[in-house]
């Protein structure tokens, strides 16, 4: 009998602890219309830095980026990365809301921009069928911008969004890209590009992908904003390790 009372004690202290989680983690808002409230729910916003995140909207009028947050006082990557996993602005859409960490729960990250039908498939939710719609949103739409495009697709509604931004994302370090990568992403010489890579001992910058002899100016220019080159800071961590 006691053990039973047990039972049911730790399960509503469970069922509370993730009802208090879930209201400290509120679902993204729009940053131009949210108030001292909606700012203070966000971990590590205090009431100072609320009320100078609202001083600064007022004095542009409204936020047409949110990365215009950085220009706050106090906000650092630290905590830019939690502002823009709660907020958004509806001109610029939703940014990346990034996980911390080597790996996001569940497994390694997936690139939606350059990902197979079977590296799909190890998404969360994501069967045969579903992978074929994200490749051919992929084909008919272009690549996609933010892991939030995802939610244009049919079937992928709100929970299965939850489940899926933590194991997504849309940049590609071209120091680690495979030539399947690259050419999935228009470039017609991949094989080219890890030979000129190996040689150079790695891409410097990004700018040092369209040197490459063969490399389609146009393709570069519609996907560079996708390519990013791994800093130099996080290798450094690597090695500390």
């Amino acid at each position: 009998m006691r053990r039973g009372i047990v039972t049911v004690a730790l399960a509503l202290f469970c069922l509370s602890a993730m009802a208090v989680s879930a209201q400290e983690a509120p679902a993204p808002t729009d940053i131009n219309t949210a108030t001292l409230n909606d700012l203070m729910k966000v971990n590590g916003i205090g009431k100072k830095m609320a009320l100078r995140i609202l001083e600064k909207r007022a004095e542009l009028g409204s936020y047409k980026s949110m990365h215009q947050l950085k220009d706050v006082k106090g906000i650092g990557k630290k905590v830019f990365g939690k502002l823009v996993c709660a907020f958004f602005v509806p001109e610029e859409g939703r940014l990346p809301c990034e996980v911390t960490g080597k790996e996001a729960p569940g497994g390694a990250k997936v690139n939606i921009n350059t990902a197979t039908a079977k590296e799909l498939m190890t998404l969360p939710g994501v069967g045969k069928k579903m992978a074929e719609k994200i490749l051919e949103h992929r084909k008919t739409a272009g690549w996609f911008k933010t892991p939030y495009d995802l939610d244009a697709i049919k079937g992928i509604g709100k929970k299965m969004m939850e489940k899926l931004l933590p194991r997504v994302e849309v940049k590609l370090n071209i120091n680690e890209a495979r030539s399947a990568q690259f050419e999935a992403l228009g470039f017609a010489n991949g094989d080219a590009i890890i030979e000129a890579r190996q040689k150079a001992g790695g891409f410097k910058t990004v700018d040092d992908l369209a040197a490459v002899p063969g490399i389609d100016a146009k393709v570069f220019g519609e996907v560079k904003d996708l390519l990013v080159v791994a800093p130099e800071e996080k290798k450094e961590e690597k090695k500390a390790e």
